[in-house]
């Protein structure tokens, strides 16, 4: 999720969660070097960020963005 939100990861592993992902209370997708299979089709990233967005957004963790 860092990969795809493009933020360093602190890679901080915890009940197999990084410390941000679990800050956020959003799914950790991992940490590796390489990329996940399902992040070359552009239309499944697009779906994943809107949703981690409006997540986001709704939690109130976004700063600037109304709730």
């Amino acid at each position: 999720t860092c990969r795809l939100r493009r933020k360093k990861c602190d890679e901080q592993r915890e009940d197999n969660s990084c410390s941000t992902c679990k800050r956020l209370r959003i799914d950790c997708l991992g940490w590796g070097t390489r990329r996940p299979e399902w992040m070359r089709d552009k239309k499944a990233v697009e779906d994943y960020k809107a949703s981690i967005k409006s997540q986001l957004t709704h939690a109130g963790l976004i700063r600037g963005q109304p709730k």
